[in-house]
């Protein structure tokens, strides 16, 4: 074996049986299974580079024998290619002869190519010829309809100028209608050209004169070109017929005669002057109402029914205004287009804010509603002074109640009217802009509308109604809202202070009559507040009512009370029935409160539909706040019923109780426990005690005041009857005995208190109340201590024990028949 001879010449050859590492020809490896194989290309010979670099024997045999192989493999192609010669000439021999034929097909196409070429090149300026005949004859089309137009324009003129020499308007009206259809832009330019030419020639030029540009007599003017611009003309006759139809709308309105105004007001679009006719019309109407009012206001100043004036004429005012409205609507719309009414509406809105405002200062004026409102501030900080002398007289209110019912109910009355009109006049305005929006659109279509162009004109902006966001007469409604949320609180306040006042108690009510008057008032004023149609204003007066009835109402029952107590006379007959009664009133009030809140909750989906959704929110967050007044209301209730209970009631329950438990044992005998099975002297005793003790608060109070003191009752019988168990002794038979006691008490109770006026009807207030005695009676039960196990702890099951381990152990102690040490022993 040579030494050093190149790894990678031997590595890299393809089909080299053995390789070498080291100098060394590796080991050839033993026979192994043979693997299907898929069949592999044959391989090649070495390139020429590497040949040269082989030094051993073996791979150069080897390469010998491929490039033998391949030498016999190319021998073969060459063979197969010389014997398919033939073949290959005999097909170029046929080729050969389709050679002149492709020749003339070549000479014939090159020929064909030429010939549309200049058929195309002919067509082309065919094609030039027609557009330009076709350009030529639109232009003829337009100088015809031209002379069309220019010949119609003149007749028109000359129509209305005969017109206007008779002063028939109408006439002459629909002549410049026809004149505005036409666009004479172009008539113009031709006449401005046969101007501008007589003025470069001589001035006989074409016979036209160069002075006033009339064409001199005898002159052919076949196009009706020469003379002056029938446009001027019939502009100058628009104008002059304006002029005519404007002196004949005033003298109609001088006249006062509808119907020559209507027929002049419909004119005006005819004439182009579609703006002006609005306004004149307008105008008119707007005079109409302002000689409505002042002679209403003459009228009712002459009249001896001054009372509800200042409402009716306001009233008046705005059903006059809608009324015409829903007249003029069709007529204006028909005459002058869609959308036209809008102006029309915003400046009626304009005069019923000026006459409006001339009503609404008549009203402050006559009530003289600053002063009063000055007045009642002034008696309220004298009132609210703290330090006054004590021999100090008390003052007298500056207006009297009945007059401020009156003016509440006026501006009320008022608000709510101008309200309506608002929400009327920004329905209708709305209604008219989106026509006016969509006839916008229509003609730039093409579409066309009677009236003058809409081109130009303001359109209000998508969302808005066209009219004022604050006219004059909103501004005036929230001084007047002002003043009545003023007043209405001075109001509310003095027919309270009334009501205290004049107190009375029916022996057949269980309350006094200032409950009744004083939320009779309440519920008259929060429909008032409803009746404004404005959100702010009954949030203020909720907000007094809730005031005004803890301060000036709620305060006086508690000193009423207090009184009573301070002085110790609740024990007394008239004393108590007074005391009884104040709290009924103050029952009866926490009840009224939450009703008045509820009438007012369900009026405001329909009397503020119109406000926004934050308003209406607003409203019941408020009613919300005097919701809560009537819980607080019941907090001091409850106080005072505790009171009561503790300082008369209470002292009783014991007394009555132990006539209840006199002779009651329960160690018995079986002749004995046969004997109370058969007589139940505790339950008899018990049932005529309770009763004598609750019947006369029951008659005396209301149904929840007559529950809350059973109540108290009850708690406080349960605690003593617990007491006395645990001073007494017991056997098995006494065991069953007080639970069979006890379970008769419960089942009375809850027919007692279940009943007319009791409260309880599902009687888990009484059961509630006597749980902890059911549990004794349980516990005492048990045959044997162990038992209890059964039902402790963790097998107590629905059992919520309200025992400790030592009290079960001391209920257990009660049991003569039970051993301390078992007692002891028990895990609890």
């Amino acid at each position: 074996m040579p030494v050093g001879v190149s790894v990678s010449g031997g590595a890299e050859a393809v089909g080299v049986a053995g390789s070498e590492h080291g100098g060394k020809t590796l080991p050839a490896q033993p026979d192994q299974p043979q693997q299907p194989q898929q069949p592999q290309q044959p391989q090649a010979s070495l390139p020429l580079e590497r040949l040269r670099g082989l030094t051993h024997i073996e791979h150069i045999r080897e390469q010998l024998s491929l490039i033998t192989l391949e030498e016999a493999a190319v021998d073969a192609d060459l063979d197969a290619i010389l014997k398919s010669r033939s073949a290959i000439e005999t097909t170029l021999g046929s080729l050969e002869l389709l050679r002149p034929q492709i020749q003339m097909l070549r000479t014939d196409a090159d020929g064909l190519v030429t010939v549309i070429e200049k058929t195309w090149s002919v067509a082309q300026g065919i094609s030039g010829k027609v557009r330009q005949l076709d350009l030529e004859q639109s232009r003829v089309k337009t100088t015809l309809q031209l002379l069309d137009d220019v010949q119609e324009l003149k007749a028109c003129a000359f129509g209305a100028q005969r017109a206007i020499a008779r002063s028939d308007i109408e006439t002459g009206a629909d002549f410049i209608a026809r004149f505005l259809r036409f666009n004479v832009e172009p008539v113009e330019e031709i006449f401005v050209h046969t101007m501008v030419m007589a003025d470069d020639q001589d001035p006989g030029f074409m016979g036209i004169s160069a002075t006033d540009g009339s064409t001199s007599p005898g002159v052919d003017d076949p196009l009706g070109l020469m003379g002056p611009s029938p446009v001027k003309s019939l502009r100058h006759a628009q104008a002059t017929l304006t002029n005519l139809l404007m002196d004949e709308f005033d003298a109609a309105v001088q006249a006062n005669n509808p119907d020559e105004i209507v027929r002049c007001f419909k004119m005006f679009p005819q004439l182009g002057k579609a703006e002006l006719g609005l306004d004149k019309f307008a105008a008119y109407v707007c005079g109409n109402i302002s000689q409505f009012c002042h002679e209403g206001m003459r009228a009712a100043t002459e009249s001896n029914n001054r009372r509800n004036m200042y409402v009716d004429l306001i009233t008046r005012l705005f059903e006059v205004i809608a009324s015409m409205i829903d007249r003029q609507e069709a007529m204006v719309e028909s005459h002058y287009g869609p959308g036209r009414m809008l102006s029309v509406i915003q400046r009626l809105q304009r005069e019923a804010d000026i006459q409006s405002s001339i009503l609404i200062g008549g009203l402050m004026e006559a009530r003289q509603l600053k002063r009063k409102v000055k007045d009642i501030q002034a008696y309220e900080d004298m009132t609210r002074r703290k330090h006054q002398p004590a021999n100090a007289q008390p003052a007298e209110p500056p207006v009297d109640s009945r007059e401020l019912d009156h003016i509440l109910g006026e501006i009320a009355a008022i608000c709510q009217k101008a309200h309506l009109f608002d929400r009327f006049l920004r329905v209708r305005a709305s209604g008219e802009v989106v026509k006016l929006r969509e006839a916008s659109e229509q003609e730039k279509a093409g579409a066309f509308f009677k009236g003058q162009s809409l081109k130009g004109m303001p359109i209000p902006p998508e969302g808005s109604d066209g009219l004022n966001k604050s006219s004059k007469l909103n501004d005036q409604v929230q001084t007047l809202i002002s003043y009545f949320v003023s007043i209405e609180d001075y109001f509310i306040k003095c027919s309270i202070e009334k009501a205290l006042t004049i107190d009375e108690h029916d022996p057949s009510s269980l309350t006094s009559s200032c409950v009744d008057d004083v939320f009779f008032i309440l519920k008259t004023c929060a429909k008032r507040g409803i009746s404004t149609s404005d959100a702010d204003c009954l949030c203020a007066l909720i907000n007094s009512i809730g005031r005004l009835l803890e301060v000036d109402f709620m305060n006086v029952l508690q000193k009423k009370l207090s009184q009573a107590f301070s002085s110790g006379s609740v024990d007394g007959k008239d004393s108590k029935s007074g005391f009884l009664t104040t709290l009924n009133n103050i029952d009866v009030s926490c009840e009224y409160t939450i009703k008045l809140a509820q009438e007012v909750e369900a009026d405001i989906p329909w009397s503020f539909a119109h406000v926004s959704e934050l308003s209406r929110e607003k409203i019941k967050s408020c009613l919300s706040t005097l919701t809560e007044h009537a819980v607080k209301f019941k907090n001091i209730l409850q106080t005072w019923l505790e009171n009561f209970f503790n300082q008369t009631v209470k002292p009783r329950i014991r007394p009555l109780m132990q006539s209840v438990y006199a002779d009651i044992r329960y160690v018995l005998s079986e002749d004995e426990y046969m004997q109370y099975e058969a007589t139940d002297p505790f339950l008899r005793r018990f049932a005529s005690t309770f009763t004598k003790l609750i019947s006369p608060y029951q008659s005396s109070l209301t149904e929840a005041n007559a529950t809350a003191t059973v109540s108290l009752i009850l708690e406080h019988i349960a605690r003593d009857w617990e007491r006395h168990v645990f001073t007494l002794r017991f056997n098995q038979l006494g065991a069953l005995r007080f639970d069979k006691d006890l379970r008769g008490v419960t089942a009375f109770l809850m027919s007692y208190t279940g009943g007319a006026g009791g409260g309880d009807t599902t009687g888990w207030g009484t059961r509630d109340k006597f749980t902890r005695l059911g549990q004794v009676a349980t516990v005492l039960c048990i045959e044997t201590v162990d038992e209890l196990l059964e039902f402790w702890g963790a097998k107590a099951g629905p059992i919520s024990w309200r025992f400790g381990a030592n009290d079960v152990r001391k209920i257990l102690a009660l049991r003569i028949d039970f051993q301390q040490d078992e007692i002891a022993r028990l895990k609890l």
